[in-house]
């Protein structure tokens, strides 16, 4: 039962949501789905419309059914099919990890360059402006971004996912999901990549796509879209490794923003309880040299964690205060 509830989701997800009879065990898409050939080939030599036929499609591509995908094409399936929810069957093939059908799919002639990737997430809806590049590059799968490219996708279209005033290319999203070997390739491409978007790779903790970034990058001390730093990001978030990396860099532990931010405070001031390195990443920074003198909004790093509850950090700063 839990099986068939996952397969009815990701069906939806690819055609929409459909009459109720074909769900029903004799259906096409059923057939379809679970590879049933004969039963296929029934329906098709019984005659089926357009719709009916782009459908099935749907259902062979979410069943990773290739010779019925094969089958279906042969009689006329559209490639390009969108479903209900205004996405393209190869998007979705791309973002569910259906990587056979995906290729199957571009090599039958799918567009490349669609728009659009929508469906119902448990109580969400993913409503996202992407190319099959991005979301190949979303999933890096750098054998299918290298298939794409060489379909005709182009690299240096922009879409969006988090909002539509965040425009991303599929090097972007390359990028903040780690994903370096594509993002060379695309790079490569003469993809563009935002220069806000070495900030993102910092928040998921990507170290060797932020060594990758910062030898094209002069000034580590700029402040970002956030009012942060690189170094203040990482220290944020916790990531120690790129704390150290970009120190050894050359990045000031102890710049200040307008407002008066260090990586020292930001380090504090997360106060997410789930985080299990803070105390190691404010030992990080003071063996770096940061200034616990410092402040923004006149508190200083100690106050700032009395105030988050952090009792370990505060018990250590207030102990390093005191040698």
């Amino acid at each position: 039962m839990r099986l068939f509830f996952i397969f009815s989701i990701l069906l939806f997800a690819l055609i929409g949501p459909p009459a109720h009879a074909q769900y029903t065990p004799n259906s096409l898409f059923v057939a379809a789905r679970s590879g049933d050939m004969a039963r296929v080939q029934a329906f098709l030599d019984e005659g089926l419309n357009q719709e009916s036929i782009n459908n099935a499609l749907g259902a062979a591509t979410v069943g990773q059914q290739l010779e019925i995908m094969d089958l279906l094409l042969e009689h006329g399936a559209n490639p390009n099919h969108m479903s209900s929810w205004n996405t393209s069957l190869l998007n979705s093939a791309i973002m569910l990890e259906f990587y056979d059908a995906a290729r199957k799919l571009i090599d039958a002639g799918a567009n490349p360059n669609v728009y659009g990737y929508k469906r119902r997430e448990r109580t969400f809806t993913i409503d996202w402006q992407w190319t099959p590049l991005m979301c190949a590059a979303f999933r890096g799968n750098i054998d299918l971004v290298r298939q794409l490219l060489k379909n005709g996708a182009d690299p240096a279209l922009k879409g969006w996912s988090t909002s539509s005033n965040d425009i991303e290319t599929a090097a972007d999203i390359a990028a903040y999901s780690g994903h370096t070997d594509i993002l060379k390739l695309l790079i490569k491409k003469d993809a563009a990549l935002h220069p806000h978007t070495i900030y993102k790779v910092v928040r998921g903790g990507h170290l060797d796509t932020l060594k990758y970034l910062l030898k094209k990058r002069p000034g580590l001390n700029q402040v970002g879209p956030l009012d942060k730093t690189l170094l203040m990001e990482a220290s944020w978030w916790g990531h120690i490794d790129l704390i150290d990396e970009l120190v050894r860099r050359g990045a000031d532990v102890n710049f200040q923003t307008a407002r008066g931010s260090t990586a020292l405070i930001e380090a504090v001031s997360n106060p997410d309880r789930n985080l299990k390195h803070q105390l190691d990443v404010v030992k990080t920074l003071i063996q770096h040299g940061a200034d616990t003198r410092l402040t923004r909004d006149n508190l200083k790093a100690i106050d700032i964690a009395r105030q988050n509850n952090k009792k370990n950090i505060v018990e250590y700063l207030h102990n390093l205060n005191d040698l």
